[in-house]
């Protein structure tokens, strides 16, 4: 018998981050008035609006099945790539998203005498900028569930068009694997608040 409460919809919220920034799982707050946990999201920035499709997470894996003469059937198989893609459109055009869907970063000018204060984006170059990555959504306990993906890239071509219509700007990363630990992504389920 399965159980609706494992039947899941609703948004994720979007965070980026560097790299060098904490898992924001790891700090969960039960709000004792409303029963529902908080996470801390220091050093972490919300993407802001995305478009109605919502969130997509894809992952695929290539794998090479191994044959002996003595069976008809693969006996092993040895996985040898794989790959995991989150996209998603941004509505809100603030040049830190253009920066983000094309891996690049923004630079501040200051205000001054003759010197209007700027945000540039400055596009070309060969260099693809990596950040950490973060859903934050509801598990079916309730709780926050929390996908981390430590190191992403972008990898689709940006495309923006101005017109009467609100139109979205697409966005796609790819996962690379933690050097450390050759993971691409961790998902976190919060269960509990921590008893103190």
């Amino acid at each position: 018998m399965g159980t609706k409460a494992n039947i899941l919809s609703g948004k994720s919220t979007i965070y980026t981050a560097p790299i060098t920034a904490g898992v924001p799982v790891d700090l969960p707050d039960l709000d004792a008035s409303t029963g529902i946990d908080t996470l801390a999201w220091t050093s972490w920035t919300q993407v802001g609006f995305t478009s109605d499709a919502g969130v997509e997470v894809d992952y695929s894996n290539e794998v090479e099945l191994v044959y002996v003469c003595e069976f008809a059937g693969a006996i092993k198989a040895d996985k040898i790539k794989e790959e995991m893609k989150v996209s998603w459109e941004f509505f809100e055009k603030i040049l830190s998203a253009y920066a983000q869907a094309m891996g690049l970063t923004t630079t501040t000018v200051a205000a001054g005498a003759g010197q209007s204060g700027q945000t540039v984006l400055s596009i070309g170059g060969v260099a693809l900028a990596e950040f950490s990555l973060a859903l934050q959504g509801v598990n079916p306990s309730g709780k926050h569930r929390v996908w981390h993906f430590p190191i992403v890239t972008p990898t689709v071509n940006m495309k923006d068009t101005a017109n009467k219509k609100s139109n979205p700007l697409a966005a796609e990363f790819t996962a690379l694997a933690d050097p450390t630990t050759g993971k691409l992504c961790h998902v976190y389920d919060v269960t509990a608040a921590p008893t103190s």
